[in-house]
């Protein structure tokens, strides 16, 4: 089982989902039953991947399918009203990373990067160093560039006349991003690392930069990350709106930064319904704990939340936190701590 959303409904009752499985589930927490909401499938009522739970209008809430580029539609007593598009026409993508590429606001407009490019040129043209973060509106098909994003260097580590490989370099800063309800996005800077907050507008709020200790990557973490590269390269793959392209063939070896960055940029951060930014941190190896900075709408560091190891915040509620903690065995448990 994999619990890729949470959010506390105000009934008290909990909205689950599980991309795998697939699965939406209402909780009750006193009981611990579950009743299971919909079923798999590609009608009103039926999902592919059910993901991220975001805030709608009047307690509504947004249920992300990432198979399906669209929304379920959840009513505040927990059933399933309707179904919207965030789909671009045109485009197909898939992905097994229990990751939303795309996210909502309280309006169903979509927000996404456009790693393959496919809005570059109506939108500002391209950068080798950064990628278009968009706004995009399914129901007139028009995107807008809100933001340009870092991306992570590249590398090339094979060339012949024919062809040629390209390696990110592991650690290198890259820029991540979040979205709150009411449209405005917080963009987590990653060099230097600091929150920008961008309203619906326009407008630009720069958050102060943030001093972090340059922290080395140990032998062993090398050694694992190159070893999943190699795996996820040789059984190849494709782009998944935002996602990443992997190949047939593995690199001969990753290059990595001098130190990690602050942060990591696909899944880790995650934007609370008052509008705080959570972002987990990057540890030395050994540290047995987790640890997210918290950030308020001017981009200013306002806390610091400790949580055991290997938890990873995934929904909230009133003056509490929901995180998914995955053992040394890979099971999972969701777990509820009190702020």
């Amino acid at each position: 089982m994999t619990v890729s959303g949470v959010r506390e409904m105000k009934n008290g009752q909990l909205l689950v989902t599980d991309a795998k499985k697939p699965a939406i589930y209402l909780i009750d927490p006193k009981t611990g039953n579950a009743t299971l909401l919909g079923s798999a499938g590609a009608d009103s009522g039926q999902y592919v991947q059910p993901g991220g739970i975001y805030a709608g209008r009047g307690d509504t809430s947004f249920v992300l399918d990432r198979g399906q580029a669209r929304i379920t539609l959840v009513s505040p007593s927990g059933a399933l009203v309707g179904i919207r598009s965030i789909k671009r026409i045109g485009v197909t993508s898939s992905s097994s990373a229990d990751v939303d590429y795309q996210r909502v606001d309280s309006r169903g407009l979509a927000y996404f990067t456009d790693r393959g490019g496919r809005f570059a040129a109506k939108l500002g043209g391209t950068a080798n160093d950064s990628i278009p973060l968009v706004r995009f509106d399914a129901s007139t098909q028009h995107g807008d560039t809100i933001a340009r994003l870092r991306q992570r260097e590249q590398r090339v580590v094979s060339m012949d006349e024919h062809s040629q490989i390209t390696s990110s370099v592991v650690g290198s800063p890259e820029d991540t991003w979040a979205v709150a309800s009411d449209g405005r996005v917080a963009v987590v800077r990653a060099a230097p690392y600091r929150v920008d907050w961008i309203s619906p507008t326009g407008a630009v709020i720069h958050g102060p930069a943030i001093s972090h200790s340059p922290i080395s990557y140990t032998a062993g973490e090398k050694e694992a990350v190159s070893s999943a590269s190699s795996v996820s390269a040789m059984g190849g793959g494709g782009l998944a709106d935002g996602g990443r392209a992997t190949r047939a063939t593995a690199p001969p070896s990753r290059e990595f930064a001098p130190s990690k960055p602050a942060f990591e940029p696909n899944g880790e951060v995650i934007m609370s319904p008052e509008g705080r930014v959570w972002v987990s941190r990057n540890l030395p190896a050994g540290v047995a704990k987790t640890v997210y900075d918290v950030f308020n709408g001017a981009g200013e560091r306002v806390d610091r939340v400790e949580l055991p190891a290997r938890n990873r915040v995934i929904g909230f509620g009133p003056a509490s936190i929901y995180a998914v903690e995955r053992d040394e065995k890979g099971s999972v448990s969701l777990r509820k701590y009190k702020l």
